[in-house]
């Protein structure tokens, strides 16, 4: 059943690619991962449907081939965006690599391995590649809010099951941190949907469908990727406070605020309530050991381990001595790129991030608010976990990078209305 949804998707995305609305190929891509693959992660286990999944790649580089071929002006287009940057840290990753102290990094079928991790870096430009309008970008926030809502309900639905433990987390075997990125960046995009949409009830009808997004975030208890959501609301409630005007954002806010409290009230909207009390790695207070451990290892390095890093997958190597297996990762971005690769890792990501927020806010309005919104919330996720390792981080940045090189559509204006809807309103 699985591998026949799977074949006809990676078919309908291979076609895609050679069309001209490739932003189709990216969603594609985007909700496969993210809903499919994460519901089905037992079941992809044997090596043909690991094939068939990597297979949704192919329809990318696809894409990306076809136009470059049609589009004339693609290559100009890469060079006003941040590509150097990133080009630079896949170099100083690859460096890093050379001289890590982990056996991991070139072995063959290791999921650590470089390869596997450039794989995914490499969903940077190529989702870039998918934004040809800025417009594009609402057919893109629509699929992030179908695999949120998705993941929201599989998260509700296997809580109900546990009776709502408050600390089963969902009962959920993947990772509720990786979760919670998709969960909360599709809620983040509907609130965007509720700003820009006309009319009580089509606001109300998005109102009530963030109701799921955030009790499957209360459930997972993910602390530190709900702050940064919240964050991320609060930069995009902002922006668009000089355009929408203070009362209209004041009334989304009590809207909101009543949501959360109705949240809170529900089975299992205790779940976050518990996790903030709660104890072992997932408390604050463990990570502060890692942190502390970390900075004071690098410090003692001496200068050249300053500079350059101890190399790529330090983390078992330099915690594994000291700390056990459950907390063999540094679960701060940036104290992990001062770990592998030292002052200039850590200078050449943060420099890569600022062209990233930079090209966002270029983007033409209102994309633009959106697109802030999702920087904010990977960069303050990223103070507490890894989150450059995963596929969101990058398929988002490559968004936001494609965007700001976009062009917009001739006499339409953005709406950030349903792609089915977008003629319609364009007449109106």
């Amino acid at each position: 059943m699985l591998t026949g949804i799977y074949l006809l998707m990676v078919v309908a995305l291979m076609l895609l690619a050679f069309t001209r609305h490739t932003i189709w190929v990216i969603a594609g891509f985007y909700f496969v991962y993210g809903s499919l693959k994460i519901l089905a992660m037992d079941n992809l286990l044997d090596l043909g449907q690991l094939l068939l999944f990597r297979a949704v790649y192919v329809a990318l580089f696809i894409s990306v081939f076809v136009r470059l071929l049609k589009d004339r002006e693609f290559i100009g287009r890469i060079y006003r965006g941040p590509f150097f940057c990133y080009v630079l840290l896949i170099c100083v990753f690859l460096c890093s690599a050379l001289y890590s102290r982990s056996n991991h990094s070139f072995m063959a079928g290791d999921p650590a391995n470089v390869w596997a991790f450039l794989l995914i870096y490499s969903l940077f430009w190529l989702s870039a590649a998918q934004v040809r309008l800025v417009s594009d970008v609402a057919v893109f926030a629509w699929s992030t809010i179908l695999v949120s809502l998705t993941l929201s309900v599989w998260v509700i639905w296997n809580a109900a099951t546990l009776n709502f433990d408050a600390l089963s987390r969902g009962g959920i075997e993947v990772n509720q941190n990786f979760v919670s990125i998709f969960v909360l960046v599709g809620a983040l995009a509907l609130v965007y949907q509720v700003i820009l949409q006309r009319g009580f009830w089509k606001k109300l009808l998005l109102m009530s469908l963030l109701l799921p997004m955030v009790l499957g975030s209360f459930i997972l208890a993910s602390r530190g990727v709900l702050g940064a959501f919240l964050l991320a609301l609060v930069v995009m409630f902002f922006l668009f406070a000089s355009t929408r005007g203070y009362k209209t954002i004041v009334a989304l806010t009590v809207a909101l605020i009543v949501v959360f409290g109705i949240t809170l009230m529900l089975p299992g909207g205790e779940g976050i309530l518990a996790r903030v009390q709660g104890s072992g790695i997932g408390n604050i207070n463990a990570r502060a050991q890692i942190w502390a451990y970390s900075l004071h290892y690098i410090g003692d390095a001496g200068p050249l381990r300053m500079l350059f890093g101890n190399g790529y997958a330090s983390a078992p190597v330099i915690l594994g001595s000291v700390f056990t297996d459950d907390m063999w990762n540094y679960h701060n971005e940036f104290l992990y790129r001062l770990m592998d690769q030292g002052l200039i890792g850590l200078t050449v990501f943060i420099i890569f991030l600022y062209s990233v927020a930079r090209s966002a806010y270029r983007t033409a309005l209102p994309v633009r608010n959106l697109l802030v919104g999702w920087l904010v919330l990977l960069v303050v996720a990223g103070l507490t976990s890894t989150i450059a390792d995963s596929h969101p981080f990058w398929i988002l940045t490559g968004i936001i990078a494609g965007a700001s090189t976009a062009t917009a559509e001739a006499g339409v204006k953005d709406s950030g209305a349903a792609p089915m809807f977008s003629h319609r309103l364009s007449n109106t």
